[in-house]
């Protein structure tokens, strides 16, 4: 039993089919969730000192390998290989970039342009731009909801709302609705912080914030961070954000994040917009920035797999491979090769 359909659930229930597991997957489709309103990319290289996200030399071919796998089963497009432009906001910022170029465990990572006089005329301020090869744009939505529309015509998803009350260990596993499972994986997202099975005071959940913005003239294909991030859709349609809040009451769209975004489209970009849509979603971050992963400690045959945070999309293969193996092969998780200073519960 998977619980949750996510990004986390998806990859989940991909990988235990793709093992020949006999799987029901409970979802209740949350409009807020971290997975409805994410950019899916994947960027290899963040933060202002430019450095390579933790773990990518193992993360990025194992996103590849399945992403790519799902796309040509499913026979939609659903996997984009970008580039992305990050500013270099001033000459310090340059240096770093620099000494990243010279690095060899960079090189297959990050690049100078040779022209980039376009991309310097967009941005009001902008100084000069480096950019980042290997990253991926994944249609998250076009390749949950296609999963889900599939499953549930197989039977393998239920559109309910689990309730964990509900969930009873028995001799054989666990008994819900009238099914005995073997084994359950919690992979809620936000939803699954407030369990009473895998309580956690580690979590620190952020809010994120984006606009769906039709520019017309703007006319990129690559995607642009300068600041926030700037990515193509199609047809003039852009991906634009994403702001986090720590601190927040509701899952909506918040009016103080809107006038930062709208500030950034009137002061930075400077072109004509029509707002499509705004959207905000909760990603289950942790204060470690590393997921939560494994079996309970006391109730075996039952795991959590959730933390992922902002970084879901790069996560979620990798990570549900090992774990859905460690199932399969009634095996232990390895702590120390695959977490290397992340949490195993």
């Amino acid at each position: 039993m998977i619980i949750g359909q996510g990004i986390a659930g998806t990859c989940l229930a991909w990988r235990a089919l793709q093992h020949n597991l006999s799987i029901e997957i409970y979802d209740q489709g949350a409009k807020t969730s971290a997975s409805s309103v994410s950019s899916g990319i994947i960027n290899p290289v963040t933060g202002p000192k430019y450095v390579k996200s933790w773990m990518m030399d193992d993360l990025l071919p194992a996103a590849e390998s399945l992403y790519t796998a799902i796309e040509q089963d499913i026979n939609e497009v659903i996997v984009h290989r970008r580039r992305i432009w990050r500013h270099l906001k001033d000459i310090k910022a340059e240096n770093v970039w620099d000494s990243r170029m010279v690095d060899p465990s960079y090189e297959h990572f990050i690049l100078r342009p040779d022209d980039h006089r376009a991309h310097l005329d967009l941005f009001n301020g902008a100084h000069r731009f480096g950019i980042v090869t290997g990253g991926l744009h994944l249609d998250v939505k076009k390749m949950i909801g296609t999963l889900n529309q599939r499953w549930h015509r197989e039977g393998f998803l239920i559109n309910e709302i689990f309730d964990e009350s509900q969930l009873e260990h028995v001799e054989k596993g666990y008994r819900y609705n009238g099914t005995i499972y073997k084994h359950v994986i919690m992979a809620q997202g936000y939803q699954g912080i407030g369990s009473r099975l895998f309580a956690s005071d580690t979590y620190r959940p952020v809010k994120g914030e984006v606009l769906i913005v039709s520019i017309s003239g703007l006319d990129l294909d690559d995607i642009i961070k300068f600041g926030k991030f700037i990515m193509p859709l199609g047809d003039d349609i852009y991906w634009i954000g994403s702001n986090y809040q720590h601190d927040y009451d509701h899952d909506q769209p918040d009016p103080t994040q809107t006038k930062d975004l709208y500030a950034f489209l009137d002061d930075v970009l400077g072109l004509p917009y029509d707002i499509m849509d705004h959207q905000a979603g909760i990603r289950p971050a942790t204060k470690y920035r590393r997921p939560l992963i494994g079996e309970h400690y006391e109730h075996k045959g039952l795991y959590l797999f959730n933390g992922l945070g902002t970084k879901g999309i790069s996560l979620s293969p990798y990570f549900s491979g090992m774990l859905i193996e460690s199932i399969k092969n009634k095996t232990k998780l390895d702590a120390t090769k695959a977490y290397k200073d992340s949490f195993h519960i």
